[in-house]
């Protein structure tokens, strides 16, 4: 999922070192994937489950 998300370098080795940030990045952070329409309800639930308070 995070990989198709991101900038793909064409060249091989650069794309390998890409890779290897990635997956060093979901180890050490949460990744949530949001199912939602795009209704005002759905747009208000999403920021309300994000925001930080």
């Amino acid at each position: 999922m995070l990989l198709q998300q991101c900038y793909r370098p064409m060249d091989a080795g650069v794309l390998a070192v890409t890779v290897m940030v990635l997956e060093e990045l979901k180890k050490k952070t949460n990744f949530y994937e949001l199912f939602c329409n795009i209704s005002q309800e759905a747009v208000e639930v999403a920021y309300n489950g994000m925001k930080q308070e």
